[in-house]
């Protein structure tokens, strides 16, 4: 039962979220927007502002080869290359949206149902934000990341407020839960912080001086640009598909399609598009976690029948290579464990083929191994299942002792070493038997995190199909990359 709480004033909450909370976000729009009134060479110094942080580099670097930014030519490898074939403008926004996504999505909070409200909402902001962006194909390119940005913070303080913590959150997002309408809904909002999130997010985003389209969109004037009137049609129509609501999103496609003055049907056919090129933008910001609550089509997908074939994934070795290539470029500069990580679990799924995968590491007591990032199909259920207790799995134990990898297959139901001469492993992991039973999964692999010759955790993937050899060696090869790059790294 939760414990009701004084309500805090609105004022208690815009200086909490802006200065306690979110300092780090809010110190990055502020040099961001420092750098947008250098004139003398603002490209420079935003290069080199982020180039202390590795995480965020790598998501730069990501985004800047994605299909939305990168029109074709060689790969883009360094931040000042990126500087110059995007331009400022571009280049400040994906600073901005990898540090928003990286400080939401990496939120752990104990309370799961408040991290799914919170990935929810950060799910439609980013929709929005993509939306937007595509209704201003005829505007020039500082116009599109204009949008883009007013779009992905419209509901900024609401976001911040389920990423706080705060025993309020949990309490509201209990009261949520029994209203039946609206106006119950926005009572109860009000009940905790004292006003609307709206007002919240409007005090946000002038207090850290987030530009004048964003404050109009929040408190439009009468006659409102079309720039001003799509980040608002933008958020509207991702939260209308987001809950499935057909009508009310067949009407907003149509006022858009009627604001730019587009056809109907062109617009449906450019929407889809960027519904699909959302998702993918997402993975490469390192955000794979939004991907459960991004609507990927206008259309509803029919009802699945549960299928005894499950489609493969490909093996796709150009993935595995480009892969290892940013693996090593990580290890060559000091760069966080996180993105060499997060890399490599891309490099189990994209890359050789396999579902899910999961990174855990030990507990200081080495009795639990938890879930610290996870990519894939259904990665957020994933990081709920696999709390592992040592104890009760003895498999465990013995492979970070060997320092090894293992996996197992169903055609055989017995685990094996990875490596030659594949020995077969006696030992059991309930645990892992459970999830593997009711995943209907074939095949589960395991891989020690080992750090100076200690193990302190390891990596998880699993498929719906049994590997084949060449999917096995995939999988050996990026553990083993895997461990090499944490050691160079924590060397350097």
């Amino acid at each position: 039962m939760q414990t009701k709480t004084t309500p805090k004033r609105l004022d208690f909450w815009i200086k909490f979220l802006g200065e306690q909370e979110l300092p780090a976000l809010c110190s990055t729009v502020r040099n961001l927007e420092l750098l947008a009134d250098d004139d003398v060479s603002p490209l420079a110094n935003l290069g080199r502002s982020v180039m202390h942080d590795n995480a965020l580099t790598t998501r730069i670097l990501r985004v800047a080869n994605s299909v939305t930014y990168h029109k074709g030519g060689a790969q883009i490898t360094t931040l000042s290359r990126a500087a110059v074939v995007l331009g400022f403008d571009v280049m400040r926004n994906i600073c901005l949206t990898a540090k928003l996504l990286s400080t939401m999505v990496d939120q752990e909070l104990v309370d799961e149902v408040v991290y799914k409200i919170l990935l929810t909402q950060m799910a439609r902001s980013f929709q929005a934000a993509m939306i937007g962006r595509m209704m201003q194909q005829q505007h020039s390119e500082h116009v599109r990341e204009e949008v883009f940005i007013a779009s992905l913070l419209f509901h900024l303080g609401e976001t911040a407020f389920w990423s706080s913590g705060l025993p309020e959150v949990n309490q509201l997002a209990c009261t949520l839960q029994d209203c039946s309408n609206e106006d119950q809904r926005q009572q109860a909002i009000k009940d905790i912080i004292g006003g609307r999130f709206k007002q919240l997010t409007l005090a946000l985003v002038t207090q850290w001086g987030l530009g004048d389209m964003l404050q109009k969109a929040l408190s439009p004037p009468r006659s409102a640009s079309a720039e001003v009137q799509s980040i608002t049609k933008a958020n509207e129509l991702s939260v209308a598909l987001s809950e499935g609501e057909r009508d009310k999103s067949a009407v907003l496609i149509a006022e858009c399609a009627e604001l730019l003055g587009e056809d109907h049907e062109a617009f449906e056919r450019r929407l889809e598009l960027c519904l699909q090129a959302t998702t993918k933008l997402s993975k490469a910001y390192g955000a794979s976690e939004l991907g459960s609550f991004l609507c990927t089509s206008i259309t509803p997908a029919p009802i699945k029948v549960v299928s005894a074939a499950p489609a493969a994934k490909p093996f796709d070795q150009q993935k595995q290579l480009q892969v290892l290539s940013q693996l090593a470029a990580l290890a060559g500069a000091k760069s966080d464990f996180n993105p060499i990580l997060q890399l490599v679990l891309e490099g189990l799924v994209d890359g050789v083929g396999l579902n899910r995968a999961c990174v855990l590491l030990l507990s200081k007591d080495k009795r639990q191994l938890t879930p610290k990032m996870a990519y894939g199909d259904q990665c957020l259920a994933l990081k709920a299942q696999l709390q592992l207790s040592m104890a009760d799995n003895p498999l465990l134990g013995q492979l970070l002792r060997d320092k090894t990898m293992m996996y197992y297959q169903s055609d055989c139901q017995a685990w094996h070493q990875c490596l030659p001469p594949q020995t077969k492993i006696n030992l059991r992991a309930p645990a892992l038997g459970a999830l593997i039973k009711e995943q209907h999964n074939q095949t589960c692999c395991l891989g020690a995190i080992v750090l100076e010759n200690k193990a302190i955790g390891l990596v998880y993937c699993d498929s719906h199909l049994l590997l084949t050899e060449q999917q096995v060696q995939g999988a050996s090869l990026f553990w083993q990359q895997a461990n090499l790059c944490l050691n160079l790294a924590y060397q350097r």
